[in-house]
């Protein structure tokens, strides 16, 4: 389960024939190699950042509602999902530099959010 161990799971859904979505790859994946170092205990190691194929991951597309491609590099989306009852998936933008995204993403790291 990709949420075993962890508060929120961000999900990059990447569609391949997407132009705009190049635009926040490069900044996630480096976010997502900083988060994946982070020390037991600390905010970063609550969350799990992964990135799927919106064509290979239909069902997984579809529940967060990544529906197609933005429009735009400053309309694409990340999706964070918790296992907090029913709730569906929450969307966050999609950030061109690693740490607005990171102040984003402390958010979904709190107590709050934790089953």
């Amino acid at each position: 389960d990709a949420l075993s161990g962890v508060d929120a799971l961000v999900v990059n859904v990447r569609h391949s024939a997407c132009q705009q979505c190049t635009a926040a790859d490069a900044n996630f994946a480096k976010v997502a190699n900083q988060v994946s170092k982070a020390v037991a205990g600390s905010w970063e190691a609550r969350i799990r950042l992964m990135v799927v194929d919106a064509r290979a991951e239909r069902l997984l597309a579809r529940r967060v509602g990544a529906a197609g491609c933005a429009n735009r590099p400053v309309d694409c989306r990340h999706f964070v999902v918790t296992d907090v009852g029913d709730s569906e998936a929450i969307r966050i933008r999609g950030r061109h530099e690693p740490g607005p995204l990171l102040r984003d993403l402390l958010s979904f790291a709190r107590k709050q959010f934790a089953p």
